[in-house]
């Protein structure tokens, strides 16, 4: 296998890539890391009794690099109660009134069944030449919306306030655009949001990354199709996790969001952009 080289820009780089997930499946205990009292999703840590483990599995895209170095797509994101403090005050989870055994109760219960959107964190580890990084996470929210299946396809937006028309027009330029939300260490994403237009990516060419892990350049904007949400119904109703500039759909959705882009979505070379006003150059 190739040697991928992981240095600290990366690592920071990789935390910045947004993955949904759900609590790992209890079911197939012998997939959780023994770091804990119980072969559990949530359990006390054997480190500190003090603190709680638990762990996540994606249930989207994950970086590329991760699958490079030999993380299998089955195997779990750990991490603890003291590196999402931040989040986790938010529950309550520090009232002074619960034990370490109703801590552990309460998170169980406040992610079980949820989708839950988390940051990767590579870090690397000392105790194992066959296994050279921890796969850690960090919280980001976790929705209301339930897990309805078990694979879902990012689709991110770029950057806010960009018209749909300079979108196009950088595409056709084959010049640089900007998807702040959606690191190029990310698969070249599927579908774009822009100005209220759904863009279709049908291959993984059709995009090369910049220099900025931010930017994308479109090598054949030939082949994007275009299509106004407001023409996809229900649309919005699909979209899951939302945060800042980013969603998420089930992949059956994705499916059908395909389909629908070949039959009714539109060529940009079909159509000349609109002439951009002073203002918006």
């Amino acid at each position: 296998m190739m040697t991928i080289e992981v240095n600290e820009k990366v690592k920071r780089e990789l935390s910045d890539c947004y993955i949904l997930g759900r609590l790992a499946d209890e079911s197939d205990p012998d997939r959780l890391p023994p770091l804990g009292r119980e072969r559990k999703a949530v359990t006390i840590s054997h480190r500190n009794e003090n603190n709680a483990v638990f762990y996540l599995q994606a249930i989207s895209e994950e970086p590329k690099i991760l699958r490079e170095i030999g993380k299998h797509e089955k195997e779990c994101y750990v991490s603890f109660d003291d590196f999402n403090s931040r989040y986790l005050q938010s529950i309550k989870y520090y009232d002074p009134s619960n034990t370490m055994e109703d801590k552990v109760q309460l998170l169980h219960k406040h992610l079980e069944g949820k989708l839950i959107l988390f940051k990767p964190k590579l870090n690397f580890r000392n105790d194992s030449t066959t296994h050279k990084y921890h796969y850690n996470f960090e919280i980001v929210l976790v929705s209301d919306d339930k897990v309805e299946a078990n694979n879902y396809v990012a689709i991110p937006q770029v950057k806010k306030g960009v018209p749909a028309v300079r979108f196009e027009r950088s595409l056709l330029d084959k010049a640089p655009i900007q998807i702040p939300y959606y690191p190029t260490h990310m698969e070249i994403p599927e579908f774009i949001l822009c100005d209220g237009y759904l863009y279709f990516i049908p291959e993984q060419d059709v995009f090369i990354s910049g220099n900025n892990i931010n930017l994308y350049y479109a090598q054949k904007p030939q082949v994007i199709k275009k299509l106004a949400v407001s023409e996809i119904e229900n649309f919005w109703s699909h979209v899951k996790s939302p945060y800042r500039e980013i969603g998420f759909i089930a992949a059956s959705y994705a499916s059908n969001l395909r389909d629908l882009l070949n039959h009714r979505g539109t060529h940009l070379v079909q159509t000349d952009p609109l002439p951009i006003k002073k203002e918006e150059k």
